[in-house]
């Protein structure tokens, strides 16, 4: 246990999972039949369900750009739902201010949306709460990204599906329009295009350090011992990070930099390899 209800945010798939088991077992009904007759069905959601039996579905693309060949999540409450960008559209309909729909009366699709608790760490970039005037939710799997975002009072709303895990980026850029479209603050997730920005100037920086770090080097000035050591511990850094890097499976910064986080390892790589010089190359005798 983390911590006692509504305390703390804390994102978690497994939680989903287990909620299916338990649904599952209150009802003694199998999971995709009961929520396409309580959920999909009654929202109009006819292409959506959550049993891909026979399901056509287009070709997934990794962080690298490889392709990824459809396959099925044996948890589905969490992100086993397999629907077109219209049916998604319907759910979102459902939940805006004044919907007409019988699966929740609005006094409960107005609890859904209140904000209960502060949301932290990652998740905290893209939005300060979980449940808010401004509703969305998102997810990325294993070749696919997806994104729905909704002002209940207002009736608006976007829905993004897309066949790459490098897409995040682009979601961005599209709800940032999508947000001005309607003459708002952007939305959170725009905070993804800051550390495009960030990344931009951290390689400049590393490219004009390493440049300093080969003028000091071969200048031959006199060098303490204990900046050598110094220079070693730094260099070291810059030099095994991107190397342990290339050899994860996923990494956050995969997706919000998938264009820019390999030349930002280059010019980290770069930068340390100068900075070696300054450690390694002999003082010039005067």
């Amino acid at each position: 246990m983390i911590g006692s209800p509504s305390a703390q945010f804390a994102y978690s798939d497994t939680g989903f999972n287990l909620l299916e088991l338990v649904i599952e077992n209150c009802t003694g009904t199998e999971f995709a039949a009961l929520m396409d007759r309580e959920v999909l069905t009654p929202l109009g959601m006819t292409r959506a369900s959550f049993d891909w039996t026979g399901a056509e579905m287009p070709v997934g693309h990794d962080l690298r750009g490889r392709p990824v060949a459809p396959y099925i999540y044996p948890g589905r409450a969490s992100g086993g739902l397999h629907a077109t960008a219209g049916d998604i559209a319907r759910f979102a309909a459902a939940g805006m201010a004044g919907a007409e729909q019988d699966v929740l009366p609005p006094d409960a699709v107005a609890e859904m949306h209140r904000p209960v608790v502060n949301v932290g760490g990652l998740f905290g970039v893209a939005a300060d709460g979980y449940g808010r005037a401004v509703v969305w939710h998102g997810g990325q799997g294993y070749g696919w990204m997806s994104h729905l975002h909704m002002v209940p009072k207002t009736g608006d709303g976007i829905v993004i599906l897309s066949n790459s895990q490098r897409a995040w980026p682009l979601f961005a850029v599209i709800l940032r329009e999508w947000s001005s479209s309607l003459g708002v603050a952007p939305v959170g997730m725009v905070r993804v295009l800051w550390a495009g920005t960030a990344a931009r100037i951290t390689i400049a920086a590393l490219g004009a350090a390493a440049a300093g770090f080969l003028w000091i080097a071969f200048r031959g000035r006199p060098r303490a011992r204990r900046i050598r050591i110094g220079a070693g511990g730094v260099t070291t850094t810059l030099l095994l990070w991107p190397i342990w890097a290339s050899m994860q499976e996923y990494l956050f910064v995969f997706s919000v930099l998938p264009g820019l986080w390999p030349w930002l390892g280059v010019a980290s790589g770069l930068a340390g390899l100068c900075l070696a010089a300054v450690a390694l190359i002999p003082e010039r005798r005067r």
